[in-house]
């Protein structure tokens, strides 16, 4: 789902006036998807669930938080009279297939949404007063009463809306040194940041009101989504479109069409951008500069850009996925032309495997695994585990001595594939068990003998390695066979599967076409353990050698959600036999005096430290105008110097491509741009050189 920034949410939010029949759509269905997503709970989540009263209130509260989350829209009136009728009734609701709390929410929702329109426009009509000192505060005891009269909510937008053009005023994006001239001189653009900021409202109001599949469709979403989340933070509904979304983020093929679209200074829509190698630059018809007069995606309603513009084709993007795209387009001779693209695989440098070898005092290979995709319609074959033999198959022609595995910010992916991996480590057993709702823990094991790489291995890691990259790990580590370096990982030790809200997907017997029309449950059904018979679950992996993690500023780990899973152990008999021991103490003092003697490894700590106690400090934004420029002014130099840091080019190695990838290169211009820019990022890693060098020491070191 999306909107989990405050002031994104916000933003998202302001409706402007919907047609009359908008509230008239019927909620029959929202009310028995309701009851399927009940049924599917009962029956497949990992916990027993009960649908009671408590129940009805965590769904009625978090309905309300995630469409109202700082009380911008709702009443303290409205909110009591809601609970009144509906607080402790939504699961007999549920039970009975109706959404009577939805359709009250929705109809008062949309009353107070109409007068945000005019509330945005009029208070960003009038002057601020920049001297004044008074505060935005995100505090929550500030937000947890709603406003009780018109003028206190017209009072909490005028803060919220001035913080709003305060950021512009102070991005760089107006005047390009707004920290380094006078206030007077930013000032100048105010009239162009306020107008630009209602524009940006009123594109997010008819992205909202206007959305294709109807207001009450898209508003049930998040309602659907509030009844998934009270189980654990990871059970979700998501839309047809969001499920097929959501399964193309999970496979390596990346299918588009490979043009971007802007405005000009004219308001025309225009293509912006062709991608090499893609459908649309394939097709040779398109060019940079083309206005685009009119387009259409599959069979929906032609758009014609005569009398729409950026902000609607975005709605039409984001609300349909369809494999065809017609454009009429209108060429620089004035030459008009209609113009097909089909979908097709588009080049992505950001979702794929990519390897180099480090090349110092010793030749390290090095992989960067984004996520644990896979081939979801296929059988086998297809998916990160292949692609990770063939890269590793490819670097053992370089002689390497050594083998680097980064999972940082792999959020997970296909539990299979990991699982795949982790049997090319070792040469077979438990890797580990998996617990499921009235069932006996299971272990899953490797049953293949022999192993691809048996090489000195490090698995890089930090708090956004996630899931399946946590079920990797653990494995490794359980084994003896790698070393791990980073810091803490995410805690998800759950597993998730799709399923339809289809009555019929309950029945094991079926043997029709279930209905995917009604949407999707992402359920969690299950939870995973080390063979050591503790779990990842909730508080992560620790790593074997740790470093500072910038990331640790935030609290947005497992554990920081309310309903999480909690973290337990399982009884099962599981026979391994690890390897031995890693001399762990000599790579940890090694890497702990490496980083006390760097200059800038003891300024990443201080800088990072300096930032968590800026992120613990009360939660208010200061709408005073010198006091903002000061204030903002010293983050922003506390966060450039801790890019500097972070930035530091290595001289342990030089990062060099593998004799097969760079025949690619030679071929592909676009490929090898990308690249370049690649090695560079490595080179500047201070996490990775460190891993290197821990990976150094051990080679050096031997074991124990």
């Amino acid at each position: 789902m999306q909107f989990f920034n405050p002031k994104i949410w916000i933003t998202g939010l302001i409706i402007f006036l919907l047609s009359s029949n908008v509230l008239a759509q019927p909620t029959t269905s929202i009310g028995r998807q309701s009851n399927y997503i009940k049924k599917i709970i009962e029956k497949y989540h990992y916990n027993k669930i009960d649908f009671n009263d408590q129940f009805s209130a965590q769904v009625f509260d978090g309905f309300i938080e995630q469409i109202d989350a700082l009380g911008m829209f709702y009443y303290q009136a409205d909110i009591d009279e809601l609970k009144a009728k509906h607080y402790h009734s939504i699961d007999e609701e549920i039970n009975q297939s109706t959404a009577a709390f939805f359709t009250a929410a929705a109809g008062t929702y949309y009353n107070n949404l109409i007068q945000t329109k005019e509330r945005v426009e009029r208070l960003l009509s009038k002057d601020f007063d920049w001297k004044k000192n008074e505060v935005l505060s995100y505090e929550e005891a500030d937000y947890a009463a709603f406003p009780t009269t018109k003028e206190e909510m017209d009072e909490r937008w005028r803060l919220w809306l001035k913080s709003e053009v305060l950021d512009g005023l102070f991005s760089g994006e107006y005047h390009p040194k707004p920290y380094e001239t006078t206030i007077d001189s930013v000032l100048l653009y105010e009239d162009e940041v306020k107008a630009e900021l209602l524009q940006q409202e009123l594109y997010e109001i008819k992205s909202f009101t206007e959305h294709p599949t109807g207001y009450n469709t898209y508003l049930s979403s998040y309602y659907l989504d509030a009844i998934a989340q009270v189980v654990d933070p990871h059970t979700s509904y998501f839309s047809p479109n969001e499920q097929e979304d959501f399964v193309d983020e999970l496979s390596k093929d990346n299918l588009a069409f490979g043009i971007q679209l802007d405005e000009n200074d004219k308001g025309d829509v225009v293509v912006h951008n062709v991608m090499p190698g893609s459908p649309a630059w394939v097709s040779g018809e398109l060019n940079k500069g083309d206005v685009v007069v009119s387009l259409q995606l599959g069979d929906q309603k032609k758009l014609d850009l005569t009398a729409a513009g950026i902000a609607e084709v975005e709605m039409m993007f984001g609300a349909y996925n369809e494999d065809v795209l017609t454009l009429v387009v209108r060429k620089a001779n004035g030459q008009v032309k209609e113009v097909v693209i089909e979908q097709g695989l588009v080049y992505d440098d950001q979702d794929v495997i990519k390897s180099v070898v480090l090349d110092g005092e010793k030749k390290i290979g090095y992989i960067t695994l984004p996520d644990f995709y896979t081939n979801w319609n296929g059988l086998s074959g297809n998916g990160c585990a292949n692609d990770v033999a063939k890269t590793i198959v490819k670097l053992k022609k370089e002689a390497i001595d050594g083998l680097i595995l980064d999972l940082r910010n792999n959020g997970g992916g296909s539990v299979r594939e990991a699982i795949d991996l982790a049997g090319m480590f070792i040469n077979y057993g438990p890797l580990a068990i998996e617990q499921q709702q009235n069932r006996e823990p299971q272990s899953i094991k490797d049953f293949n003998k022999g192993s691809i790489y048996n090489g000195p291995l490090v698995i890089l890691v930090n708090g956004l390695s996630a899931s399946a990259s946590e079920l990797f790990t653990a494995a490794m580590q359980d084994h003896n066979r790698a070393i791990v370096v980073g810091s803490a990982t995410y805690g998800k030790g759950t597993g998730q599967i799709m399923m339809p809200l289809d009555p019929n997907v309950l029945d094991l017997y079926n043997t029709e076409p279930l209905d995917e029309s009604l949407g999707y449950l992402k359920i969690t059904t299950s939870k995973y353990y080390r063979i050591t018979k503790s779990t990842q679950q909730k508080e992560g992996i620790q790593p074997d050698v740790e470093l500072p993690d910038v990331y640790d500023i935030y609290d947005y780990r497992e554990a920081s959600y309310k309903n999480v899973l909690s973290k337990d152990s399982v009884e099962k008999k599981v026979y391994y036999t690890a390897a031995s021991d890693f001399p762990l103490e000599k790579l940890r003092q090694a890497s702990k005096s490496r980083l006390e003697a760097s200059s800038f490894g003891n300024a990443l700590v201080l800088t990072i430290d300096s930032l968590k106690t800026e992120m613990n400090a009360p939660d208010y934004f200061d709408l005073n105008i010198d006091n903002y420029k000061r204030t903002n002014q010293l983050l922003n130099q506390t966060i450039d110097s801790l890019f500097s840091y972070l930035e530091q080019s290595t001289d342990a190695f030089e990062v060099k491509n593998n004799q097969y990838d760079l025949r690619i290169m030679e071929m592909n211009a676009y490929r090898s741009e990308l690249n370049e820019t690649y090695l560079k990022r490595l080179k500047e890693d201070i996490y990775l050189d460190e891993a290197y060098r821990v990976l150094t020491d051990y080679i050096k070191f031997g074991k124990d």
